[in-house]
């Protein structure tokens, strides 16, 4: 019993000195040539504010089969009978009409209403900033 506590001892002994050893109190050569704090002062810009504020409108379902399908796969929406690159939303009178973030009517031929940027982005623009499959 009193071997094997020797050779605990023994090893904690070296474990120890090794540790010692492998600590330097030099600093690293190439710490004189980092500067850990920048001269330079940090550059502020200000928060813009949005043009005008969008207030959520309800939303309106959409109805029928006039949906526009767009290159990418996704579809727009049907409201009051007509195509809509869109979304269906209540106006100030109650009535359903077409909206893209604030775009009476919604976006053009060509676009599409994009809920990442909450725009009209061109029909080809994959979303989520995906890149184009080849």
């Amino acid at each position: 019993m009193t071997r094997i506590c020797a050779i605990r001892i023994a090893l904690l002994i070296a474990f120890g000195l090794s540790m010692l050893t492998g600590c330097s109190r030099r600093a690293p050569a190439d710490k004189e040539k980092v500067q850990p704090v920048t001269e330079q002062a940090p550059r502020l810009e200000p928060h813009s504010l949005p043009e005008r504020v969008q207030v959520n409108a309800p939303a309106v379902a959409s109805q029928g089969e006039c949906a526009p399908r767009f290159k990418n796969g996704l579809t727009g929406t049907c409201i009051n009978n007509q195509p809509c690159r869109g979304f269906g939303v209540l106006n100030d009178k109650h009535q359903a009409e077409c909206s893209c973030y604030g775009l009476v009517g919604g976006c053009q031929e060509g676009q599409r209403c994009d809920t990442i940027r909450k725009s009209c982005v061109p029909e080809d623009e994959l979303p989520f900033e995906r890149a184009p499959a080849h």
